[in-house]
């Protein structure tokens, strides 16, 4: 069982917990009818982004068997049995030959045909993606539905979902690594929604690769917005190196990629 104090739980991270009791409501709101019950801590929760509240618990969000069954909450740590962080998932590659326990089928949204986990589009966009990703001194992994689905074996994704990715990057991307990594999700065979954490905060890549005039980087406190058109960053710890897409003002140049 893990209690020790010292782990670090970051956004995205799943977290498995001993007794339904260990998690309470982050609002004064009534608790929805499909959140209670006794088989609520067979589910992990997952780790969202705000601060501890003032007795020291995580925030944490609920997910039910419906896309629009969310719930934010907080969770004893020390009543946490299991831990799986998105780069966890990424370095254990499951899903190439996903076998049962995983649900291997169930009806996609377009066409009620059944169709396997490894021919959904964000399925194959993640095996396009993970060695491309793999090029980057970063960890990186699959969150959303889709990790979800690598980390527990309960469908949570159909052929409409997203490819939700997490990559941490705590110093700036050069420009020809930004230039090839929007390449990479442009050509991955199904939509890929990619934020960036900077450990500072994080952000859509999609939205910062665009060049507009400010931006929101997400953070424990709240969303801050950088001001990019002014020279800001949302690496806001670091200078800008001399070779970095910073913002709308650096035009990326056409290096060899490595």
């Amino acid at each position: 069982m893990t209690k020790n104090c010292a782990i670090i739980y970051q956004p995205h991270d799943l977290l498995w917990f001993s007794t339904p009791t260990a998690l309470g409501p982050a609002t004064a709101t009534p608790v929805p009818e499909w959140a209670t019950g006794s088989d609520i801590s067979t589910r992990p929760v997952v780790v969202r982004r705000d601060l501890r509240d003032p007795y020291g618990r995580l925030p944490v969000g609920l997910r039910g068997v419906q896309r629009h069954q969310r719930l934010a909450a907080w969770l004893s740590p020390d009543t946490i049995t299991r831990h799986i962080r998105p780069e966890d998932l990424a370095a254990q590659r499951p899903w190439p030959n996903l076998q049962p326990p995983h649900i291997l089928a169930r009806h996609t949204v377009d066409t009620g045909q059944l169709a396997r986990l490894d021919a959904l589009p964000a399925l194959r966009a993640l095996d396009y993606l993970a060695p491309r990703l793999d090029h980057f001194d970063a960890s990186w992994g699959p969150t959303g539905s889709v990790g979800y689905t690598l980390a527990t074996g309960h469908m949570a994704c159909n052929a409409e979902s997203d490819l939700d990715l997490i990559i941490r990057l705590h110093t700036p991307l050069s420009t020809s690594d930004a230039r090839h990594l929007g390449q990479w999700i442009d050509q991955a065979p199904g939509r890929v929604d990619m934020q960036v954490d900077t450990g500072d905060g994080a952000f859509a890549f999609n939205e910062w690769r665009h060049h507009p005039r400010s931006m929101l980087l997400k953070t424990s406190h709240g969303p801050v917005n950088i001001a990019l058109h002014r020279g800001e960053t949302p690496w806001r710890r670091h200078t800008m190196p001399e070779d970095t897409m910073s913002g709308p003002s650096r035009a990326p140049t056409d290096h060899t990629h490595p």
